[in-house]
């Protein structure tokens, strides 16, 4: 596992978006669901990216040797990334997955001059704690750039803090064009 890749719903096939949904609902915590039909499972990730960031928006994926292993959803504004989901299968957790897919993006991050990297996390989720890990604070209520919402509520971090926070791990090798507002 050392790609990270743009991962494009519209095409990839069936079984593949299947695993992007499921990873999805675990980073959303959405823990049941009727299986779909795979343009149903499609066109719903299509919806979610469209709302999350639409043209400047990304799914990544990590893959092991047999399936996809973890997921992300950024969006890249000209002066913020914002990670919308990130979620590490069951198997692959307490790698570090998780940790390094956010140190690899904020050094990309890094690259663009952008300068505030922040999240949206479910109170108390195994994912908060990751973020807290590397350094992630709430923002004032002050900051109207992060609004709070009912069970989500906002974090937020330079990147380069994070990046030196995080020390000197192997980044992923980024596969794929990731977008841009201008």
């Amino acid at each position: 596992m050392d790609r990270l890749e743009v991962y494009d719903p519209a095409s990839g096939n069936s079984d593949e978006n299947l695993r992007v949904q499921q990873l999805l609902d675990m980073a959303r915590g959405i823990k049941e669901r009727l299986i779909a039909a795979p343009a149903e499972v499609t066109r719903e990730l299509g919806h979610y990216a469209y709302f999350n960031g639409g043209e400047y928006g990304a799914f990544h994926v990590v893959r092991d040797t047999k399936t996809i292993a973890a997921l992300t959803h950024t969006a890249w504004f000209q002066d913020s990334l914002q990670f919308n989901a990130i979620a590490v299968a069951p198997e692959h957790r307490s790698e570090g997955v998780a940790r390094r897919i956010i140190y690899t993006l904020a050094r990309a991050a890094i690259v663009r001059d952008i300068d505030d990297l922040w999240v949206y996390a479910l109170r108390g989720s195994h994912a908060s704690k990751i973020y807290e890990h590397l350094g992630m604070t709430v923002p004032p209520l002050s900051d109207e750039r992060h609004p709070h919402h009912s069970r989500y509520y906002p974090m937020t971090a330079s990147p380069r803090a994070v990046v030196e926070r995080v020390g000197d791990i192997a980044p992923f090798t980024l596969i794929g064009e990731l977008p841009m507002s201008q």
